[in-house]
């Protein structure tokens, strides 16, 4: 089955609970489970400075949401992000249309696991700093 692929940050008042937080990606994720839609990444970015005050607020809590959903899944997501009144603003973006789930499961899966894992950049500089001088004993 094709799907279209989108992005929701959305922005939770500053003094909302962990509770209230829960509640609000719970409803998010049950409303795209209902539409047989996939969840492929959930950021919390915590609270954040906004670049200019919302509703008073010089904060928010930033939420990042990537996901696969049929087309009729975002009219329902924003109607129910629209009520709720936790959430100071919200902005969905239509990634990709036309998109095979299985490739993009795996390749979400294959994402988490590469960030999860520490990174071997040290290694690898060690490896090309002693190359580089016995290229240049080499030419010597």
């Amino acid at each position: 089955m094709r799907y279209t692929e989108y992005e929701t940050i959305y922005i939770v008042k500053p003094e909302a609970s962990e509770d209230i937080l829960k509640a609000i990606q719970e409803k998010f994720n049950s409303i795209i489970e209902r539409f047989e839609g996939h969840i492929l990444n959930v950021d919390d970015w915590g609270k954040r400075k906004l670049a200019y005050p919302i509703k008073k607020n010089s904060k928010g809590h930033y939420v990042y949401v990537h996901y696969l959903a049929p087309t009729e899944t975002i009219v329902e997501l924003e109607r129910n992000l629209r009520i709720d009144s936790n959430l100071m603003r919200f902005l969905s973006v239509k990634l990709d249309t036309d998109v095979d789930v299985e490739t993009a499961l795996s390749a979400a899966a294959e994402h988490r696991t590469t960030k999860a894992r520490p990174s071997d950049d040290d290694d690898e500089s060690e490896d090309s700093s002693s190359g580089s001088q016995s290229d240049s004993e080499a030419s010597s």
